[in-house]
């Protein structure tokens, strides 16, 4: 499958970008003018009409992270949607790409998937995992009897 997409190489950069802000996440603090200041760059980038693919990445990585590590659950307090993100992000992001609709910019590609990949991390939740992890103990039980 071949799809000519600057938005399909930019989200491996982005998926590194915030494997590395993850791991250096102690020494990079993670603060609300960082991200300014990483919107500023990307703002800049587009002005000096540069590539701005590497700015904005960083911002969009840097900012997933602030929010994750940094904000409380206010949308989903009870719900636990990060698997099913993590298993439904990849398909769906494929489809969108295949369709042509979303090749040229990260920021609207994201704008438009990531809603779609929550409400699908969200279903996941509800009516798989949930429903499996109340089953646990029928399995761990078993384990014990053997």
């Amino acid at each position: 499958m071949h799809i000519d997409a600057p938005v399909y190489y930019n989200l491996g950069f982005l998926f590194l970008t915030g494997s590395f802000l993850f791991t250096w996440r102690k020494e990079t603090g993670f603060t609300a003018w960082l991200i300014l200041a990483a919107a500023a760059l990307w703002f800049l980038a587009h002005l000096a009409a540069v590539n701005e693919a590497p700015f904005e990445e960083f911002f969009f990585g840097y900012l997933v992270l602030f929010l994750a590590l940094k904000t409380p659950a206010l949308a989903f307090p009870k719900e636990d949607i990060s698997y099913g993100v993590y298993i439904y992000a990849w398909p769906i992001q494929m489809i969108f790409l295949r369709t042509g609709l979303f090749n040229q910019k990260l920021w609207l590609f994201n704008l438009v998937t990531v809603p779609v990949i929550i409400f699908f991390g969200l279903l996941s939740w509800r009516f798989v995992e949930k429903k499996a992890l109340s089953k646990k103990y029928l399995l761990s039980s078993k384990t014990k009897t053997s």
